[in-house]
């Protein structure tokens, strides 16, 4: 929305759709015909303020729009809580689906499919089924590993280190150590 809200041409026939499915059950999305809203200045100022906090080099952004009126847009909310959480603990270094996916494995989720395929279980909306392969990497093969690596061959089991906090850069996946902590003013 922020890229069309310079064209105002393409921006004045633009229309949102609330849509309350998984975007993988898309087999009668054709038929499916959700009531269409016109794009107003509103819902175009909530998604400039969510592109440029999304673009800054640090969280600071994201975390302040959490205290604006972001209603225009009534899924970014939640989205943007899901993504936040997704940033590393200060206790633990990981983010939520990595602690997620311990806890799962902790309770005797062990078969890499339900770690990867049942989002209901899981309770964490960012990653994809395929990402979270880097994430089990990155818990499996960091310096101090929580898990065994016998989750390549369709079991996870954390080691004995997994029972105890681990420290910021033991099991970091590669496609995420860029992330970054807010800093205190």
């Amino acid at each position: 929305l922020d890229y069309f809200h310079s064209y105002p041409e393409t921006a004045g026939k633009l229309k949102l759709r609330l849509v309350d499915l998984e975007m993988s059950a898309l087999e009668n999305f054709g038929r499916w015909r959700p009531p269409a809203v016109d794009v107003t200045e509103r819902e175009f100022e909530a998604a400039s303020a969510a592109w440029q906090a999304y673009r800054a080099p640090t969280p600071e952004a994201c975390f302040d729009l959490l205290s604006k009126d972001l209603s225009a847009l009534p899924l970014l909310k939640p989205v943007l809580i899901d993504l936040l959480e997704e940033l590393p603990s200060v206790s633990t270094g990981l983010g939520a689906t990595e602690m997620r996916m311990l806890e799962l494995i902790g309770r005797g989720y062990s078969r890499t499919n339900s770690l990867f395929h049942l989002y209901q279980l899981r309770q964490t909306r960012i990653f994809g089924e395929w990402q979270h392969g880097y994430l089990l990497d990155g818990l499996a093969f960091g310096p101090k590993p929580a898990l065994t690596t016998r989750y390549v061959r369709s079991t996870a089991k954390i080691c004995g280190t997994g029972t105890r906090p681990i420290c910021a850069a033991a099991c970091r996946s590669p496609n995420l150590a860029r992330r970054s902590l807010p800093t205190k003013k």
